[in-house]
């Protein structure tokens, strides 16, 4: 890998496009990620070639030439090349990539194929299929293909986006699909009928289909507002959804997964939200989560990958006792644990000059059921604040833990205005159990890790690098973990 060019696998972002819906594949000791490369010309164009970038251990990325290029149907240059996601599968002793497009002269959609000898250059094969009327709608939903090998019929299964038809009764606002073809040698498909869900969502893109030995379960993510995963007994259905429907809520992106023999890591990117609260593009890569089923095999749950200690490998000494600020009374610092008791109001402390970019593991107890905890990073003094003793907490940004409400929310630090919730994730905290929180934060960019189940990501434009405090509200709180991770810069 090393005669390509070395990039920042941390929230990596291509410098000449976006980083789009993602084909992740893991193959001979390396992670590949392929992933839709829109163009920078307008952002409201979000057809794209594909880049390529590749790790062996998620601290050093290799970023590979497009493996195909912007397909532009008007001058021909390059027919055979995707216009949207697909995938990338490794078998038959080659690389083949799978996704939707044209041909001349047809207004119709054809499923497609290429192979490649490396994964680096792919050459066009040709049409596998074209989309069958009486099943599919003919529109741009006819898309975002993935493959697997079903190893007890021999046989290998493709699904993608689709839409069905109207129905007797009238219009179908649920009418996303899963559709599905099957191939015994990958380069002979049949297109069957749709799999058995319906009426869950509009679109049901980036789906994709494994089986998960620990539970005897298949699995199905599809991507509609959020990541969303279903499970069933059979391939066929009927797919249940857990407690739990997208354990990465809103912001991670379109999320596909790898499994490298010993787990399913899976790969999304985030977008951000201008001053509406509507998301326009960001377009970087999330860090890797890991993802998994629950005791009850059909509750999903995921965490960031292990890889993420040996990333952030330095510690980092800001919170220690000596330089803890105390804004009001209540706090002790003793035997390497922090407490807070004041049951029936507030109170603050803080650190100066934690670093822009950081992990953070935090392990807490909240005594009342009626408590609220917040840690604000990226604090610092606002210059309309009179009081010297707050000046390092003015500003920031919020991640609230509020018990009450079974709710964590992100929101900017406020004094007198009102800030709407950047981000929120339904929880359930009880009191007098710990929570674990692990909290990565990339400057702007911040991904928060709860109980090992669930996380949640956001961009926060105006999240500066400065202190970091905590407050608590109605409880007494117990921190009996709270240490700060850098990234050995020696090492990048």
């Amino acid at each position: 890998m090393e005669k390509y060019k070395k990039v920042d696998g941390l929230h990596y972002r291509p410098q000449n496009g976006w980083f789009g819906d993602a084909m992740p594949i893991y193959h001979d000791g390396v992670y590949h990620i392929y992933f839709n490369k829109p163009r920078l010309e307008t952002a409201t164009d979000f057809h794209g070639g594909w880049g390529h970038i590749a790790t062996k251990d998620f601290i050093d990325y290799i970023e590979y030439p497009d493996a195909f290029l912007y397909e532009n149907r008007n001058d021909g240059k390059y027919i055979g090349n995707p216009v949207n996601s697909g995938c990338v599968f490794w078998g038959e002793g080659k690389w083949h990539a799978f996704y939707a497009g044209r041909i001349e002269n047809s207004d119709n959609l054809f499923m497609r194929h290429a192979v490649s000898e490396d994964g680096i250059s792919f050459n066009y094969v040709g049409e596998i299929f074209e989309r069958p009327i009486k099943w599919y709608r003919n529109d741009g939903n006819f898309r975002d293909p993935s493959v697997i090998w079903d190893d007890q019929n021999k046989e290998y299964h493709m699904v993608f986006c689709a839409k069905g038809h109207k129905t007797e009764e009238g219009p179908n606002y649920f009418s996303g699909t899963v559709g599905h073809a099957i191939s015994k040698d990958l380069y002979n498909w049949e297109c069957l009928p749709p799999m058995q869900i319906e009426g869950v969502a509009n679109t049901m893109e980036c789906p994709e289909l494994y089986y998960d030995d620990e539970h005897s379960k298949w699995v199905l993510l599809y991507y509609f507002h959020e990541t969303r995963i279903r499970t069933s007994v059979s391939r066929d259905g009927f797919w249940e959804r857990g407690a739990v429907l997208s354990p990465d809520n809103f912001d991670f992106m379109a999320g596909r997964r790898m499994f490298d023999g010993k787990r399913n890591v899976m790969i999304g990117w985030i977008s951000r939200k201008d001053e509406l609260g509507r998301r326009i593009p960001c377009r970087c890569m999330l860090f890797p989560r890991e993802l998994r089923l629950l005791a009850d095999g059909k509750t999903p749950a995921t965490r960031f990958i292990s890889e993420i200690e040996k990333l952030f490998c330095v510690k980092n000494k800001t919170i220690v006792p000596e330089k803890m600020i105390s804004g009001s009374a209540g706090w002790q610092y003793t035997d390497g644990e922090i407490t807070a008791d004041n049951l029936y109001g507030g109170t603050m402390a803080g650190w100066k000059d934690l670093p822009a970019t950081c992990y953070m593991n935090i392990n807490f107890t909240v005594s009342n059921p009626y408590g609220q905890v917040a840690f604000i990073l990226g604090t610092e003094h606002a210059s309309w604040s009179g009081d010297p003793k707050c000046e390092w907490a003015d500003t920031g940004t919020q991640l609230i833990i509020d018990l009450p409400s079974g709710l964590l929310r992100m929101r900017e630090h406020y004094e007198w205005d009102q800030k709407e919730e950047i981000t929120i994730l339904p929880f359930k905290f009880e009191a007098g159990k710990e929570i674990e929180l692990q909290i990565l934060r990339n400057g702007e960019i911040i991904e928060v890790g709860v109980n090992g189940e669930q996380t949640v990501a956001a961009v926060i434009p105006n999240c500066r690098a400065g202190n970091f405090a905590i407050s608590v509200q109605d409880s007494s709180v117990k921190i009996s973990k709270m240490e700060v991770w850098e990234i050995d810069e020696r090492k990048s």
